[in-house]
């Protein structure tokens, strides 16, 4: 057992040593793609810093070195060429030079412009601001006038009593505007079943019957409702004869195949009403019913009516009054009035119905309800508005007057506030001509500056066309000198540009004392920009973070895996010391097992081979070694039991020394062995010589055995037991017999 739990642990060590090495591998490679990522993001990242200092940096520091250098140079060549001009050139130069100063003059002067431009705005502003304020307080100190003259001739009033006025009126109006929601509702209710019968749908049945015969649709089950086949001759009569019949106008008439599956659709669907057998050749006979009977009033369209309902309509006399029915229910008739009124001998009770479905009749009754009932439901609805406008004119009233009342006590307050408001009035005016006052100077400012820059636009103006006039008397020095002050503006410009990039710390004579020529930046700046072109798209931002997440994820695997080494080496070292022990115990039941063939094959007289395997040969599959057992019979050459060269009895002789070698010590006694019918198929003489062994063996036994007439087959038992099947007339089976020997 310790040698089966240290293979097992060993194998599971050894798997799972795999399988954290090819954890390990993998994170490895994952380890390398990632690392080979961070290092083209490191260097993309390292080339687009380096060419961001090129562009942003170096190369305009030494494109502004060499703009000044550049300046320098052409300063001193136009200096050379003022030697060589005559007095014109001299005088053209020098009104060029004040052309050059006067846009940092114009620029300045267009700056006094805006400045004054500004002043005005604000001091308009300020002027708004100051008329708002003060229109806005007139209209409060009129406000507060008109308050005090209606304090000073309105007549005091309980201002509660008023506003419980007022709560009776809004509570009044609610309530109409209730009944107003309520009486819209009813008549879209009743507009809508109007549209219907207009649409052509000409009745408009309960939901649990339109339900019901949707299902029946469904099924492919043809039915007829009762109201649609019973038609009413006398519309007065309309209300009695439908409630008569009541729920049963619903009753569905199917054929008989239909029945069970439309009732199995009742039962589902709850269907309140009866489904019953459709007889389509049955036919009713008004001749015998009464004159007043109900059924004189009734005509079916199709045959099938079922006989209770033909019944009923027969029994019950239709009456004009309630009197009239009492003294025909005295004499045991039933009788209902035109208003569904039904009395008979228990009494009278009214069953009228509330819509009607029965015939075309039926539903034009229901019609001219609908209209009858939006009819009174539409005057209502006017009359509720009517009410409704006047006592909201009652409510706008008293809130006017209820203002007043509330008014009259802050006519005190009011007096106060018309003087603080009189003395802010007249601040704001003085604030007001302060501020008209600011802006016209500001105005005048405005006029001024706009003189002035006119006049400096139009002499430079003058300047620039004296200029041009002059060009033609040029010299080639005034034209070379032109050329290079042009180059110089350039050049200037350039150098603005470059310190509006730059710091202030890049342009100092420190910064610039070392920058590289821009003959030599500029190989550089290519080469890098060419590098960067090599990445087809730039790398992910988050190679570096992800680099980073695989090497802990790969430390951490690799310290998993130096840990799980150690734990594999000592279940390597428990396990060899396990199979050693092992090995000891399988080679002695090795060498006792081929000790007791060979003693068991010499009791039963046979020649027994027994070939041990050589265990040092299988010092890694242990599970492979076997044992050869070989057995000879009549002295002849010993062969494996498997072979053809064994009879069957010979072959369980075989079979039974290699199982009581498994449970005798040297073929002396010992070991109880049940065995199973073991001369099966066995001819006489085989049956005689595993006889003969089992005796001579000298063990216990328990063998079975069907019926035999060869009674050598018991010859080797000292107890026997007969057992016999039972009879199939019998209650038991026969008792065993027993014969001792």
């Amino acid at each position: 057992e310790r040698y089966k739990n240290s293979r097992e642990n060993y194998q599971v060590a050894c798997m799972e040593m795999t399988q954290l090495g090819a954890r390990l591998a993998e994170e490895q490679a994952k380890l390398l793609m990632a690392q080979k990522a961070a290092e083209e993001c490191q260097r993309f990242e390292k080339l687009n810093t380096e060419l961001a200092e090129l562009e942003n940096v170096f190369i305009p520091q030494a494109e502004y070195v060499a703009a000044g250098r550049r300046v320098e140079e052409l300063n001193l060549a136009i200096e050379d060429n003022k030697l060589h001009l005559n007095p014109l050139d001299r005088e053209i130069v020098a009104v060029e030079t004040q052309l050059e100063n006067a846009d940092t003059e114009l620029a300045r002067r267009k700056n006094q412009v805006l400045e004054a431009r500004e002043q005005k705005e604000s001091g308009e502003k300020d002027e708004r601001e100051l008329d708002i304020k003060l229109v806005r307080m007139l209209e409060e100190r009129t406000d507060v006038e008109t308050l005090l003259t209606a304090a000073a001739t309105a007549k005091a009033e309980p201002v509660e009593q008023l506003k419980d006025r007022l709560l009776d009126i809004r509570k009044a109006l609610i309530r109409l505007e209730l009944e107003q929601e309520q009486t819209k509702h009813r008549m879209d209710m009743l507009g809508h079943e109007a549209d219907a019968t207009k649409t052509g749908q000409h009745k408009i049945y309960p939901m649990y019957v339109t339900d019901y015969i949707n299902a029946l649709g469904e099924k492919n089950i043809g039915f007829r409702l009762l109201c649609d086949i019973i038609e009413i001759t006398d519309q007065k009569w309309q209300l009695a004869i439908e409630s008569i019949i009541g729920r049963d106008r619903f009753d569905v008439l199917v054929r008989a195949k239909d029945q069970l599956a439309a009732r199995e659709l009742g039962e589902k669907y709850r269907y309140r009403a009866y489904i019953v057998k459709w007889n389509e050749s049955g036919s009713v006979d008004h001749t015998s019913a009464s004159k007043q009977a109900a059924l004189s009033f009734v005509k079916f369209t199709e045959p099938g009516v079922p006989t209770w309902i033909v019944e009923a309509l027969d029994e019950t006399l239709l009456v004009a009054s309630v009197k009239d029915g009492m003294q025909a229910a005295a004499a045991g008739t039933v009788t209902v009035t035109r208003k569904g009124y039904r009395q008979d001998r228990r009494g009278g009770v009214s069953i009228a119905v509330d819509h009607f479905f029965c015939g075309s009749l039926g539903q034009d009754a229901r019609k001219e309800e609908i209209e009858t009932e939006i009819a009174v439901l539409d005057k209502r609805l006017k009359e509720t508005e009517d009410q409704a406008a006047k006592k909201q004119t009652v409510e706008s009233d008293l809130v006017g007057h209820i203002e007043i009342q509330e008014n009259l006590g802050r006519a005190q307050e009011a007096a106060e506030r018309k003087n603080v408001l009189d003395d802010e009035i007249r601040r704001t005016n003085e604030s007001h001509h302060q501020a008209l006052q600011v802006r016209r100077q500001a105005e005048h400012k405005l006029i001024d500056a706009l003189d002035a820059l006119n006049n400096f636009e139009r002499d430079y103006e003058d300047q620039r066309k004296w200029v041009a006039s002059k060009r033609s008397d040029q010299s080639e020095f005034l034209n070379e000198t032109k050329e290079l002050q042009t180059n110089i503006r350039q050049l200037k410009d350039q150098r603005t540009d470059i310190e509006a990039k730059l710091s202030a710390d890049h342009l100092r004579e420190k910064a610039l004392k070392n920058v590289p020529d821009i003959d030599e930046l500029t190989p550089r700046y290519y080469a890098v920009q060419s590098r960067l072109e090599e990445f087809e798209e730039p790398p992910e931002e988050s190679a570096v973070q992800v680099f980073e997440q695989f090497t802990t994820q790969y430390e951490r695997q690799r310290k998993i895996y130096s840990d799980h080494e150690a734990g594999l080496r000592n279940w390597e070292n428990e396990f060899r010391l396990a199979r050693q022990k092992y090995m000891v115990v399988v080679e002695h039941t090795i060498r006792e097992y081929r000790k007791n063939i060979l003693a068991l094959a010499e009791i039963a007289g046979v020649s027994a081979e027994v070939v041990t395997p050589d265990l040092g040969e299988h010092e890694e599959r242990l599970d492979d070694a076997e044992l050869l057992v070989r057995f000879g019979y009549d002295g002849k050459r010993a062969l494996d039991i498997s072979g053809a060269g064994h009879s069957g009895g010979q072959r369980v002789v075989s079979s039974l020394i290699l199982l009581m070698s498994l449970a005798t010590a040297g073929g002396g006694h010992g070991g109880f062995f049940i065995i199973d019918e073991p001369f099966a198929h066995l001819s006489i003489e085989r049956i005689d010589d595993v006889s003969g062994f089992l005796d001579k063996s000298r063990c216990q036994f328990i063998l079975t055995s069907p019926t035999t007439h060869n009674v050598n087959v018991f010859s080797a038992a000292r107890l026997q037991l007969n057992f016999r099947i039972k009879k199939q007339d019998e209650a038991f089976a026969p008792v065993p017999t027993i014969i001792r020997r």
